[in-house]
């Protein structure tokens, strides 16, 4: 297998986008797309030692391209300084990021489809652009990615959220801290670690010494326009304000999804991720839920649906598995 490559998607405003690309044995048909979610960057896919799904499916034989969206990781803005603005939002992902990763992966790959995968925030990505019926997405395979129209966050999800905006300025085109929020010692790191046991992941089933390393390297600060869409979209379910109208019409996905949920996962609560799945009519449709309920061997949270102890045994295996089916499918 090749090492790893840094290749560079650029979008129509001018972003260059990182792509890291996995060269797989060459013996799947189309290759695969791998998202991040909100406030990380490719280590959520791409995590040391084994806790890598890029790995596993490039060991697979999968080509795989590991996308990381504008402001996260390596991916650069066209003027330095517009990285220090954090003036986008979901819009932006969409319209300009998903685009310019897709042409430049299909491209690359000499393929004409693809196969999605998308962790929270990147599989509702992936959602949006198969409500156009877009005939090069293949499949699509999401993990914890909720119906934000119908989430509803519980007190200490709304404690984390407030507590991290005040961190910020009162200006649209300021960040949210969460990079040092959350690798920060002192009084704000013991407060967010806190906050995010059990909210952002479940800390027993994350290995102890790579915890640091998600905090150091998987965390990137996000624009707190981004926040402030979400947040206004779960306060007014019944309005689909743009860019979130998509919601409105998950019914017209054509493309086989798969959809996993972690039974403790707070962020993207189970109701969440079946609700969205609930919406489509694709003649594939696929739900899993993890939890010792369901005879696996922790209750998974947020982040530890890629990176839990047990997540490369039991959830990398049901994906890879899904996509290469789809792979093999006409």
């Amino acid at each position: 297998m090749m090492d790893m490559e840094l290749l560079r998607a650029t979008t129509a405003d001018g972003w260059r986008l990182a792509v890291y690309f996995h060269a797989g044995s060459g013996d799947r048909r189309f290759p695969v797309l791998m998202v991040h979610g909100f406030g990380s960057n490719r280590f959520s896919m791409d995590a040391e030692k084994n806790y890598s799904l890029a790995k596993a499916a490039a060991a697979r034989g999968f080509a795989v391209y590991v996308l990381e969206l504008r402001g996260a990781g390596e991916s650069v803005a066209p003027v330095p300084t517009e990285s220090l603005e954090y003036n986008w939002g979901f819009g932006d992902y969409l319209e300009q990021d998903m685009p310019a990763a897709m042409e430049l992966v299909l491209e690359h790959a000499q393929s004409a489809h693809l196969h999605g995968v998308g962790h929270s925030m990147g599989g509702m990505l992936f959602y949006a652009l198969a409500t156009r019926c877009l005939p090069e997405l293949k499949s699509i395979a999401t993990i914890g990615a909720p119906l934000i129209c119908e989430l509803k966050l519980g007190r200490s999800e709304q404690r984390l959220l407030k507590f991290a905006k005040g961190l910020a300025p009162n200006n649209q085109h300021w960040r949210l801290p969460l990079a040092g929020l959350f690798g920060t010692a002192g009084r704000f790191g013991r407060i967010s670690s806190r906050l995010a046991d059990g909210i952002l992941m479940n800390s027993d089933n994350v290995d102890a010494d790579l915890v640091p390393f998600l905090a150091k390297h998987a965390m990137n600060d996000v624009p707190l326009k981004l926040l402030l869409e979400m947040t206004s979209q779960m306060a007014h379910q019944d309005l689909y304000a743009w860019p979130y109208g998509f919601e409105r019409h998950l019914e017209k996905i054509e493309a086989p999804v798969l959809a996993m949920a972690g039974s403790r996962d707070r962020v993207a609560p189970p109701s969440s991720v079946f609700g969205a799945l609930h919406r489509m009519q694709s003649d594939i449709l696929r739900y899993r839920e993890i939890g010792c309920h369901f005879g696996d061997k922790a209750d998974y949270g947020h982040i530890d649906l890629l990176v839990g102890r047990h997540a490369p045994e039991e959830i990398y295996p049901e994906i890879l598995d899904f996509l290469e089916e789809m792979d093999q499918s006409r």
